[in-house]
């Protein structure tokens, strides 16, 4: 990103649509640099690290809208890929 990096979205995003943090997944090929390990210090938000499997981004989009969904009171969202139970 030419005028922002990820985690100044971040920031950006959690000042203005907080709201939308919870539903928030960093991919990223950066686990070098210290200012990426100071944002993953400082917040606990969920990551894909390059290279990624399918699998493990649907892992994390799961376990993501799984915990948005609790932390908004709602009932559980199944794994992606998978039917809800009836």
């Amino acid at each position: 990103m030419p005028e922002l990096d990820g985690p100044g979205f971040y920031r950006v995003l959690e000042q203005q649509y907080p709201h939308l943090c919870q539903r928030t997944i960093v991919l990223t090929g950066d686990t070098l640099s210290p200012e990426i390990h100071a944002f993953f210090t400082e917040y606990d938000v969920p990551r894909l690290i390059k290279p990624v499997t399918m699998a493990a981004v649907r892992r994390t989009i799961a376990q993501t809208l799984r915990a948005a969904g609790q932390a908004a009171g709602h009932r559980q969202t199944p794994d992606v890929g998978t039917a809800p139970s009836p």
